[in-house]
């Protein structure tokens, strides 16, 4: 005879997921006679997987008989688990049902579990519905919108104001806190170096939002951009009326520093000696220099010594003659 096709559990890839560490919404049996405590060796069903695992108990010091509380499950192998899967718990030799309860969050964290920030997180994934909503307005750093999905099981409809960078989405009034720090932290950096252009964008993540996911910081940016509420300029970020005033510098010096470098043809000029030819600060001099060179408009050959374009472009003019008359090679 033919043997009926063999028929294999599967279920999207966008969702499929593994894990040994989940949170849970749990109630303990009420002829219990003791509570469960963090550290507590159980059974874990989840569907018709079963295996080892040890408890942690989030948001009290134990889970009394009768009561309900938020726990974090621990397992010895990894299975699938989705919001809403019911979880059962046995006692360590499997000799009598404990607990049952429902899964919270496949993906639960290894720090920072019991911290009030998790706990509202918690708190938002136990709702019946509008879950995305819930969790973007108690998630500062915003939600991986992957692992999010992964996690439910199912598509998500995110708040039509929220603003994605990337797998990363974040909520419209987190985002704008986010946007403040960043104009906070840009104001800081311009007192404290009046004559410098701004942090590159990495920097001021670091500075302004940490733990922010890079696609994300990057998302906002570009809507600061949008807004003309700061300026990128290369890989360094201001604040628009900064680099006003520090163009206004760059312009006065350049004209200043301009025949100078000229003069000097292929030797060059220090930043030093034109600071002194000129009147200007050495150190105001060195910056400005320095940003002009960024942008091309100069060329700072060794620190401090510094080329104008023309120069530069005979000097690469003499070496491709010598490279020529030396089939191509220059030492």
């Amino acid at each position: 005879g033919v043997r009926p096709p063999v028929r294999r559990p599967y279920c999207a890839p966008e969702v499929a997921l593994g894990t040994n560490r989940l949170d849970a919404e749990l109630t303990l049996w009420h002829g219990e006679t003791r509570p469960l405590r963090s550290g507590q060796k159980v059974h874990v069903h989840v569907g018709a997987a079963s295996t080892q695992g040890t408890l942690a108990v989030l948001d009290r010091d134990a889970l009394a008989p009768g009561d309900s509380a938020r726990v974090q499950l621990v397992l010895s192998t990894s299975l699938g688990a989705w919001h809403g899967d019911r979880v059962v718990l046995r006692d360590a030799s499997a000799a009598r049902t404990l607990a049952g309860g429902r899964v919270l969050d496949p993906f639960a964290p290894t720090r920072y579990r019991r911290t009030a920030q998790r706990l509202a997180e918690l708190d938002a994934l136990a709702l019946p519905q509008d879950r995305a909503a819930a969790v973007l307005a108690v998630a500062p750093q915003g939600v991986d919108r992957q692992r999010f999905i992964a996690a439910q099981g199912c598509a998500v409809d995110w708040p039509g104001d929220a603003i994605k960078g990337g797998p990363w989405v974040i909520g419209a009034q987190h985002a704008q806190a986010a946007c403040d720090a960043v104009l906070a932290c840009l104001r800081a950096f311009h007192e404290r170096a009046p004559d410098e252009l701004g942090p590159d964008a990495a920097r001021l993540r670091r500075l302004a939002l940490p733990r922010m996911a890079e696609p994300l910081f990057r998302a906002l940016l570009e809507w600061l951009q949008a807004a003309s509420q700061v300026a990128v300029r290369g890989a360094f970020v201001h604040l628009p009326e900064h680099g006003v005033a520090l163009s206004a510098t760059e312009t006065r010096i350049a004209q200043k520093v301009g025949p100078q470098l000229a003069s000097v043809g292929f030797e060059g000029a220090w930043a030093r000696d034109l600071a002194r030819d000129s009147g200007e600060s050495e150190a105001l001099m060195r910056t400005t220099l320095s940003r002009l060179a960024q942008r091309g408009e100069m060329h700072q050959v060794v620190k401090d010594l510094f080329y104008p374009p023309a120069t530069m472009e005979r000097l690469a003019a003499v070496a491709r003659q010598v490279a020529a008359a030396h089939d191509g090679e220059v030492t």
